[in-house]
């Protein structure tokens, strides 16, 4: 689902050889990009630049680092504002996103709410740490809530009522399994099978 909104074809050259090079699809516009965060039930990542400066070029480098497409970059939804604009300082107001230094970058959870922020040029490293970290652990809550209320809906007396609510909170938990698998945060998926298998006993 995540590879199917931002991962568009396109021209790609090859960083080590053999090795293709993915193309990320930017959204210019705050507006279009968080209304496809929206409908799509996934973070907004926006980044802000100027033209020809060097730490911007240099970020691409990071953009395009295998790791931080497959572990971050495809669980969003990608925006790329010039940082001068006046519409790019009332985002940040509407966010309430602090901070300095080009590029300038903010993750949007689900909630719309800042979830991370960073200022200047990062290694691909640090920039999982920053911001992948914070995904992760979002993922985590709302998996083990998901357990929680399919254990919830399985222990109700009436049991009409249960298998409706059951069969419901069911799809809603394999649902969010599958995520976290796209997420590839293997020990997430496992532990909270652990938990609820604990818990059924």
């Amino acid at each position: 689902l995540f590879s199917s909104l931002l991962l568009v074809s396109g021209p790609a050259f090859c960083e080590e050889e053999g090795e293709e090079e993915q193309e990320l699809d930017w959204k210019g516009d705050h507006k279009g990009a968080a209304g496809a965060a929206a409908a799509a039930d996934v973070p907004l990542f926006i980044v802000f630049v100027r033209d020809n400066n060097n730490d911007c070029k240099r970020m691409e480098r990071t953009f395009k680092d295998k790791d931080v497409i497959e572990n971050f970059l495809d669980k969003c939804i990608l925006c790329r504002l010039e940082a001068d604009q006046q519409d790019s300082k009332h985002i940040m107001n509407v966010y309430k996103i602090q901070g300095a230094g080009i590029p300038f970058m903010a993750l949007i959870g689900r909630d719309r709410t800042l979830k991370g922020s960073y200022g200047g040029y990062v290694t691909p490293a640090t920039f999982l740490e920053v911001f992948n970290d914070p995904l992760v652990q979002a993922m985590k809550e709302r998996v083990k809530t998901g357990a929680q209320i399919l254990l919830e809906n399985k222990e109700l007396g009436d049991r009409a009522t249960s298998d409706r609510r059951y069969a419901k909170a069911l799809h809603h938990y394999e649902e969010l399994l599958r995520v976290a698998r796209e997420m590839k945060v293997s020990e997430m998926i496992s532990d909270t099978e652990n938990d609820i298998k604990e818990s059924a006993r």
